[in-house]
């Protein structure tokens, strides 16, 4: 390319030919025009930005109450909830189907596993059943005849003797009696003494007595003031039977009885003569006796009867309580074919060892067994027993190896209402 030959003097030089151009506007007027046209780009560039800007604010200001308003409101937390609900139903199914499962697996095992073990040894399940308190779905043990501590529950105990079969034996009935209005026992015994359903026991209608009782509580003394026409001390067995009537009623709660006749000192007792007086505290009044069992017709349950008799030592009693009584129609409390020997001793617990109970082919009966041996214990001044035998955990029902306290009282029975 050939290089341009055009000099700074010779465009001068054209330009100055060329036709002059005349402006004839004012300067400020040109300045103006431009310096407005250039505020006009200026403001382009930001206004429409701004714009955008502003209506989102105004946007954000109005949807912003209600959002705040939906996240605080109760329709948000009920439906959260209830999908929670929704959730925590769907997993505790979902557990309960699982545990319901290995429920029925480990009960199938369990039944398998019994069933097994009563076809391997269905001796040993047979010596471990009948033994185990409240557990025999074979033949479920009877309820206990006696009154214990926990049958109280705030309720005083009452003994009542009723004479049976013509006043051949004395039976102790023992009754429980709410004393809300906290009276004196005495009160509370004549009371209760015309609610006795003797009739309903099979034993003889004996109460309430044809006397008067008074108390004095500073001498432990009782005065009965029987009524000139009573029978009471008359008739071949009378004149042994209310003695034996009343100290079982009141053993333990006086010293002494008074006795008295219309006013004047004495019972007559047939051709024994006139009885004034009977001393409980003294030791021979106490007695020791064997306690034996009634059986009556129609009745499923034994009366538990002490004998007339007394024992030298508990051994004896324990002997004579597996021999037919010749005492009315009392009959043995312990098989003829138990080892019964009485253990350690001391002033208040008795050990004995009972054998021959694993074998017994009425094992639910053993209830009243043992609680003839635990009423005879009671008799002789003990105050708990331990039963020993290697072959079974339990007997009728009574802990094997355990201090077991002998029973308040025994047989209790309901009252007229």
């Amino acid at each position: 390319m050939k290089k341009s030959e055009w000099s700074d003097e010779r465009i001068e030089k054209l330009l100055g030919q060329m036709p002059k151009l005349t402006d004839h506007r004012n300067p400020q007027d040109i300045h103006q025009n431009i310096a407005g046209k250039l505020g006009k780009r200026k403001r382009q560039a930001w206004l429409m930005p701004g714009l955008a800007t502003a209506a989102a604010l105004i946007l954000f200001f109005i949807l912003a109450p209600e959002l705040l308003d939906w996240r605080s409101s109760p329709a948000r937390d009920t439906n959260l909830e209830s999908a929670e609900r929704q959730n925590e139903g769907r997993q505790e199914n979902k557990i309960a189907l699982e545990s319901n499962s290995r429920a029925d697996k480990a009960e199938k095992n369990s039944q398998q596993e019994s069933t097994a073990d009563i076809q391997t040894n269905p001796e040993e399940n047979n010596q471990n059943t009948f033994a185990a308190k409240g557990s025999d779905a074979l033949s479920p043990l009877p309820e206990r005849t006696a009154v214990y501590e926990d049958d109280l529950n705030g309720q005083e105990l009452l003994t009542y003797a009723l004479p049976a079969d013509g006043g051949n034996n004395i039976v102790p009935i023992s009754v429980l009696v709410a004393n809300e209005e906290k009276k004196p026992w005495l009160d509370l015994y004549k009371k209760t003494a015309g609610q006795l359903m003797e009739e309903t026991w099979g034993l003889d209608e004996y109460y309430p007595l044809k006397a008067e009782l008074s108390m004095d509580e500073t001498k432990r003394e009782l005065t009965i003031n029987f009524a000139a026409d009573s029978q009471y001390g008359q008739g071949s067995r009378s004149e042994i039977t209310i003695p034996e009537v009343l100290e079982q009623n009141f053993a333990g709660k006086v010293d002494t009885v008074i006795l008295k006749t219309a006013g004047e000192p004495g019972l007559m007792l047939g051709n024994n003569g006139p009885l004034n007086e009977i001393n409980l505290a003294s030791a021979q009044s106490t007695g020791d006796h064997g306690y034996f069992f009634l059986n009556q017709d129609g009745r499923a349950q034994p009366l538990l009867v002490p004998s007339s008799k007394e024992y030298n030592t508990i051994d004896e009693a324990f002997i004579a309580m597996q021999k037919q009584s010749t005492e009315g129609n009392l009959i043995p409390s312990i098989p003829s074919h138990f080892e019964i020997t009485p253990g350690e001793k001391n002033a208040k617990l008795l050990s004995v060892e009972l054998k021959g109970s694993e074998n017994n082919e009425n094992a639910a009966d053993l209830v009243y067994t043992v609680e003839a041996i635990l009423l005879t214990a009671k008799d002789f001044g003990y105050e708990a027993v331990i039963l020993k035998n290697d072959e079974v955990k339990s007997i009728g029902g009574f802990p094997v190896a355990e201090v077991i306290n002998v029973p308040l009282g025994a047989n209790k029975q309901n009252i007229r209402k």
